[in-house]
């Protein structure tokens, strides 16, 4: 076994997890529990995500229909300069908009585009495990108040207009409430955490205002 330094909330904690493949499968009782947890997890935040892409560019290329690009209500520059930030429509509502478009019924009117990237050859998306899984805001300019919002989180600092010091966790659960999904894990390195948690305050954002 070997110490792994985590977070819960802002409190660093160590846990002690598997140092080995055969510890983790030991734990698991269960044999290639270890590596099924990896290919789950490698699946999830790294293969879907391309497949997401990879699957609307499919609809797009036989139907015809762009996906749109959605204004955040961010805008960045200054002057002649200064444009809202976009983002593309979710892979969710685009499917449905194409599909309500052809009257196209049905839970899947698209499972023929998912057979063909099943069955391999040009449309297949490959499982690579070198490719690191993509962290939210990764490649992205943050707007200001996201930078700033995260490092006072991490920071601990007062919010300006409050006076309170943020609690990452009421955040983490207000973002479920409306994104629909947890938080991803908050690096410890103040650049990092600052990347991952700004590009969740934009997406928070995107859909409501800030809280506090």
């Amino acid at each position: 076994m070997k110490p792994y330094e985590t977070k819960v909330g802002d409190h660093k904690l160590v846990l002690s997890v598997p140092s080995t493949v055969e510890e983790f499968d030991t734990l698991a009782k269960k044999q290639g529990a270890c590596l099924e947890a990896a290919t789950d997890y490698e699946v999830y935040h790294g293969t879907l995500g391309e497949a997401r892409n990879k699957f609307a560019e499919l609809v797009e290329k036989k139907h015809n229909i762009k996906r749109r690009d959605i204004g955040t209500g961010v805008f960045e520059g200054e002057g002649e300069e200064r444009k809202e930030v976009t983002k593309e429509e979710k892979f969710d509502v685009y499917l449905e908009r194409v599909a309500a478009e052809l009257g196209l019924e049905g839970d899947t009117p698209f499972q023929h585009i998912a057979d063909s990237m099943s069955a391999g050859g040009e449309n297949e998306v490959k499982f690579d495990p070198s490719v690191k899984p993509r962290q939210p805001g990764a490649g992205l300019k943050l707007p200001k108040y996201a930078t700033e919002g995260a490092a006072r989180f991490f920071d601990k600092t007062p919010h300006p207009k409050s006076g309170k010091v943020q609690n990452v966790e009421v955040f983490g659960r207000a973002y479920k409430k409306l994104v629909g999904e947890d938080l991803p894990e908050l690096p410890i390195d103040r650049e990092a955490y600052i990347k991952v948690l700004g590009a969740c305050i934009v997406k928070y954002n995107n859909s409501t205002e800030l809280p506090g």
